[in-house]
């Protein structure tokens, strides 16, 4: 039975930031190890658009790589696997664009799927197909707004 009948979305571990914000910039930081057994999982998002639940999407996937929803021909870094990778997220609402930074350095923008009330959300969110079990480790997170 599902821990909260009626309303289980699957399984997750995930932190919501209450940084709500539907104008301006605004950045999610953290330093992310992402073990070899995460497979198809969401590991941070940004939640809030016109046109679907979320701005944007980064998922492990099982070739070593973090992507951009689970589009595996739009991969934003790899390898990810059993190492620290300092991740930043910028949402700029005015452009409509997601900036995603790895190790200090530009990997790609995607755009934001509309206006919304925006916040972050990070840790393991399940999706169709992932691995038995995962894990994420995140520390040092900082959130930003310009």
């Amino acid at each position: 039975m599902p821990p909260y009948p009626g309303r289980d979305s699957g399984p997750r571990s995930e932190p919501r930031f209450k940084n709500d914000y539907t104008s301006g910039q605004a950045q999610f930081e953290c330093d992310m190890t992402v073990k070899s057994s995460a497979h198809r999982v969401c590991v941070m998002q940004v939640f809030g658009a016109a046109t679907q639940a979320t701005a944007f999407m980064a998922l492990a996937m099982n070739n070593n790589s973090l992507t951009y929803y689970d589009k595996t021909d739009q991969v934003i870094y790899r390898p990810i696997y059993d190492t620290t990778l300092r991740l930043n997220v910028v949402h700029d609402t005015t452009a409509g664009s997601v900036h995603v930074y790895v190790n200090r350095e530009f990997q790609a923008t995607f755009k934001d799927h509309g206006a919304g009330t925006h916040y972050f959300k990070c840790g393991l969110y399940g999706r169709e197909g992932m691995s038995a079990r995962s894990d994420c480790y995140l520390r040092n997170i900082h959130i930003y707004r310009k």
